[in-house]
């Protein structure tokens, strides 16, 4: 691995740190809607699967 590869790859690893509670992480990955490289915390972080659920009704209308 390059110097320029490992970098690349930490910052990526330092970023999602805030998002790897999240529920959303876990099913969207770097396909969630409220994620940007560089992200220190989230305003939208979902936790518990009750307020998932009741966000993903919300989606759905």
């Amino acid at each position: 691995m390059t110097k320029k590869e490992e970098v690349k790859t930490n910052k990526s690893e330092a970023c999602n740190l805030c998002c790897m509670k999240c529920l959303k992480w876990d099913q969207f990955k770097e396909e969630c809607w409220s994620h940007w490289h560089g992200k220190k915390e989230c305003s939208q972080m979902v936790e518990n699967q009750d307020d998932w659920d009741y966000e993903k009704l919300l989606l759905k209308e």
